[in-house]
C-alpha cells in the first residue's frame, strides 16, 4: 500500500522538481525513482515517509 501510493505520486502530475523542493529532497533522486534507475522498495524509510505524507496531503487538497 505504501509503495503504491508513492508510485501514484511519482507518476502523477506533480513534477519531480516540485516534490523535491517541497520536501527538501535532491531532485535527481526523485527523478531516478520516476525513471526506475532506483527502486522504490530500496528507498530510505525517511524518504518513503516524506513522500507518503506528501501524497496524502495532495489528496486532501484535491
Amino acid at each position: 500500500m505504501l509503495i503504491e501510493h508513492i508510485e501514484k505520486l511519482l507518476n502523477g502530475e506533480i513534477t519531480a522538481y516540485k516534490i523535491a523542493k517541497d520536501l527538501e529532497i535532491n531532485p535527481n533522486i526523485i527523478q531516478r525513482y520516476i525513471t526506475g534507475d532506483r527502486k522504490i522498495e530500496n528507498m530510505t524509510l525517511k524518504t518513503a515517509e516524506k513522500l507518503y505524507k506528501y501524497y496524502i496531503d495532495t489528496q486532501k487538497e484535491s
